[in-house]
């Protein structure tokens, strides 16, 4: 299947945007994610969006499919305990704020 080149110019911008402040890891996993929801044909258009290899996307997608095996995703996207205590205060009577 063949990625339109607009979701290839949004792909593009989100990396330029997120790759300065990830890691290489983080950003072999987003590269993945990406992959995983564009489907066939995912890895070459992300790759090319991203001015990667290949071989960098694929990597970054064998890497989320051991972390999905391992049922170890929530390690990686595990909410940070200031975003608990926020989300903690505007649950609680009168932390609602308008």
């Amino acid at each position: 299947m063949r990625i339109p080149d607009e979701i290839r110019a949004q792909l593009a911008m989100k990396f330029a945007v997120l790759f300065p402040h990830l890691d290489e890891r983080q950003r072999r996993l987003l590269m993945a994610a990406e992959t995983r929801v564009l489907g066939h044909g995912g890895v070459r258009a992300v790759a090319r969006a991203a001015s990667v290899s290949e071989t960098t996307v694929r990597k970054g997608v064998s890497e989320i499919d051991r972390l999905v095996a391992r049922r170890d995703v929530r390690r990686y996207f595990h909410p940070s305990a200031e975003a608990i205590a926020e989300v903690t205060s505007l649950l609680t009577p009168g932390g609602i704020r308008r």
